[in-house]
């Protein structure tokens, strides 16, 4: 998918949730010519036609999502990107680093945020796609120079505060960055990490941003993240309740997913492995991934029955595939 399609979907989407379905049938249908096999697609297509009164196209496109659903179902393929601009920011941190590699792997065209002397900036390797910009989110006018050359219809927040303030100073920059991207004119969809705050808090924030700087807004709630490049203490986490833990290259791909799915705007996520483990589990697995052992045979504790995790599964086409163990292999490769 190209920036020109994506941003053609995004169009199209808020041009129907604001009531405009003759606007929002003119950027659909560029939508679909370069997504013909879109059931989705072809099921909002029909509904604006029927709007519009042109009930012949209607069934059509009705017909076409219901040949599309009848086919077997397909695991879900890895999304190619195809020179689609994003804009990371928070590039240079745990996940930003995998996500921005993974993007250049699907090729993408990213621009790269990130606080300036950030050690992270060390780790990039010079690549042709691959556009960096060293600013602080706290000073608008730098802020500003980095999204205009970026140019991007889509972006991921990743950043976090490295100073004092905790979760209100996380929230300022946030808001910050918003901000910035309203002024641009450029991004119409914006992909961020769920802060460390109450879910309804948190939600609020992520309301307050679609309403007052006009981009849809998806949010991704992710649960205890590790691998390569973190420290090996951090897995253990802080309290000895049962603990998700999800591989980083799991979460890098839940951002990937989400920045071609605009059906995800307003949405709350849940990014996680769907296995719980206490600290003491979580060893007792690095020491056998450690010592070459078998992997012992646990009780895993299981939280929300209604297994929110299949929201992102069905809304992303994303699932959990590296369980612990394997995961803790891959870093000791």
């Amino acid at each position: 998918m190209n920036s020109s399609a994506l941003r053609s979907e995004i169009l199209a989407r808020r041009a129907v949730s604001s009531g405009d379905p003759g606007r929002a049938w003119k950027f659909l249908k560029e939508r679909l010519a370069s997504s013909p096999a879109n059931g989705e697609l072809h099921l909002l297509a029909a509904w604006l036609l029927e709007e519009l009164g042109k009930f012949p196209e209607a069934l059509r496109h009705c017909r076409a999502a219901l040949a599309l659903e009848a086919k077997p179902p397909l695991r879900p393929a890895a999304p190619a990107l195809n020179g689609l601009r994003v804009l990371v920011a928070g590039a240079t941190g745990f996940i930003g680093r995998r996500l921005v590699a993974r993007l250049l792997a699907r090729g993408a065209v990213v621009h790269a945020l990130g606080r300036p002397g950030s050690p992270g900036w060390s780790l990039f390797r010079p690549h042709c796609r691959l556009h960096r910009h060293a600013a602080d989110l706290a000073r608008p006018s730098a802020l500003a120079r980095a999204i205009a050359a970026a140019a991007s219809p889509v972006a991921v927040y990743l950043a976090k505060n490295r100073g004092p303030g905790g979760a209100g100073a996380d929230r300022r920059l946030t808001l910050n960055f918003a901000a910035a991207l309203r002024r641009s004119g450029k991004t119409a969809y914006l992909v961020r990490a769920a802060l460390p705050v109450a879910a309804e808090a948190d939600q609020a924030l992520a309301e307050k941003m679609a309403a007052a700087y006009g981009s849809f807004v998806a949010t991704l709630k992710l649960s205890r993240v590790y691998g390569p490049g973190q420290p090996r203490q951090s897995l253990q986490g802080k309290s000895g309740g049962p603990q998700d833990y999800l591989f980083v290259d799991e979460a890098a791909e839940a951002f990937v997913r989400a920045l071609l799915r605009p059906q995800a705007a307003g949405r709350r996520l849940e990014i996680r492995s769907g296995v719980f483990l206490t600290a003491a589990q979580a060893a007792r697995i690095e020491t056998a991934v450690r010592k070459k052992r078998l992997i012992p045979r646990l009780r895993t504790f299981p939280r929300d029955p209604q297994t929110p995790a299949a929201l992102a599964e069905a809304v992303l086409g994303w699932r959990p595939r590296i369980p612990l163990a394997a995961g803790l292999r891959r870093i000791k490769e």
